[in-house]
């Protein structure tokens, strides 16, 4: 069997930016072993503090910062052959590794608004000793470039011990040259007739803003959505759109739906024939803030606008459901960039390709089912929801 894998070897290029606002003192609670208040005052190089985006379910794995270190020793501790003769060379270095369950150092409140990350007593936090501000700088440029499994955080918070300084390091995104597939009317035609036989939902995926929160499972969205904190910024950071994403995703997967991924919305299918599926649809649009729904009937290619907080409210005609998903976007997950028109020679090609654009609970592992069976539980419970 035949395997072929991409490696993306280009260098990735970094901004760091110098932020106000973040007192120190009160913002971290040192840990004492790792930098006690009298080294803090007498040796040059004294580390600091490396904060992670608040998340309220996923954090850093310790294990591939600790292998990562390892092997990117060089690059960080001794730079280069000055380095190496003039320059103070690590023979070790402490980190001291806490998660928000643990009652993490970061004690402050920042918010990225140009990113909607932020930080807060939700934060995964390292803090280091012994490292000069270029080390430090550097250490936060190899976990941006080396992160692993779920997370894949584009910026970090770097208090800076030794200039009493913090920094935003972040990924500066390359500009992307998209030449978007061409897709001709059979194509689009065939895709339809697809479709045409199950029931389909569009759900726009986090809300910018609150409008009301239930009580239960979303009791940290219900805290934030009433503090001073939301009141002031006007919409809801990346943490709480992110945990209601994934929520989202795993109920509808939890539920046997197929779906399709999309930048902006999930495109539920209903090739089960599950029971109650525009219902289910429109109690998880509701509990996740959205106004209305896109809905396809089986048997139709005809799609519908369907307010979910107004009870027997007459549908909206907006076209074939087709025209009403981003199309191109969910087959660009399988198709390389391409300027030539899609063309598909028979329904099983088309049927091969549709299936590598979608996800379902099938194709889950037993692990997987079992983590997403854990992540929805209470929430189905909660809003009546049965699997």
């Amino acid at each position: 069997m035949r395997y072929t894998l991409k490696i993306d070897l280009k260098p990735k290029k970094f901004v760091i930016k110098e932020i106000k606002g973040i007192g120190a003192a009160n913002a971290y609670e040192f840990d004492k072993t790792i930098h006690p208040e009298t080294e803090r005052q007498q040796i040059d190089n004294i580390g600091g503090v490396i904060t992670y985006p608040a998340d309220l379910q996923f954090k850093p794995d310790l294990s591939v910062v600790s292998s990562f270190l390892r092997y990117n020793r060089a690059q960080i501790f001794h730079r280069s052959f000055w380095a190496r003769l003039f320059g103070k060379k690590r023979d070790e270095v402490v980190i001291d590794y806490n998660d928000f369950s643990n009652d993490g150092i970061f004690k402050g409140h920042f918010i990225n608004q140009e990113s909607g990350e932020m930080y807060d007593n939700h934060s995964a936090t390292l803090e280091i000793n012994e490292l000069s501000s270029k080390e430090l700088l550097t250490l936060a440029k190899c976990i941006l470039d080396n992160q692993r499994g779920q997370t894949r955080d584009k910026e970090l918070l770097v208090n800076d011990l030794n200039q009493h300084k913090h920094y935003l390091v972040s990924i500066q995104d390359q500009p992307q040259k998209q030449i978007p597939i061409a897709i001709d009317g059979a194509a689009v035609d065939n895709i339809s007739k697809y479709f045409e036989p199950f029931e389909c939902a569009i759900i726009s995926r986090f809300p910018q803003n609150i409008e009301s929160v239930n009580d239960g499972i979303f009791s940290k969205i219900r805290e934030y959505a009433e503090s001073e904190k939301y009141k002031n910024i006007g919409f809801v950071p990346l943490m709480y759109r992110r945990y209601w994403d994934r929520k989202l995703y795993a109920v509808a997967l939890k539920l046997r739906y197929v779906i399709a991924t999309c930048n902006d919305c999930y495109v539920f299918i209903n090739t089960n024939s599950m029971p109650d599926f525009f219902k289910n649809v429109q109690k998880l649009a509701k509990a996740f803030n959205q106004k209305s729904i896109i809905v396809k009937e089986a048997a139709s290619q005809n799609a519908f606008r369907e307010h979910v907080d107004i009870d027997n409210k007459q549908r909206e005609s907006v076209g074939r459901f087709v025209e009403n998903i981003p199309l191109a976007e969910i087959l660009q997950q399988t198709f390389c960039q391409s300027s030539t028109p899609l063309h598909f020679k028979d329904n099983d090609e088309l049927k091969r390709t549709m299936q590598l654009c979608l996800d379902s609970w099938e194709g889950r592992n037993n692990m997987g089912k079992y983590m997403i069976s854990q992540t929805t539980k209470k929430l189905m419970e909660e809003l009546g929801l049965e699997s």
